[in-house]
């Protein structure tokens, strides 16, 4: 799982982190504490309730937030 600190260790101050660096970070902070955020060949998150398992796959950090952010919308009928 990707650490909501990332950038601010090994004397990187949080203003000289990398756009990505912020942009992962500030993803963490709203959903690191409900979505598994992971980068491989793509950026990856998954969610768990009971038996049922949410994965999203995204290229950017800005798909994977707005594909977060639908799939945490109530569905409407």
């Amino acid at each position: 799982m990707a650490d909501v600190n990332a950038g601010t260790r090994g004397g990187l101050a949080p203003g000289e982190m990398s756009e990505e660096q912020w942009k992962l970070r500030r993803l963490l902070l709203d959903y690191g504490d409900r979505w598994e955020i992971e980068q491989g060949a793509a950026w990856v998150a998954c969610t768990r309730s009971g038996s049922f398992t949410h994965v999203i796959a995204a290229h950017s950090l800005d798909d994977l937030r707005t594909k977060i952010t639908a799939a945490e919308r109530p569905e409407q009928s």
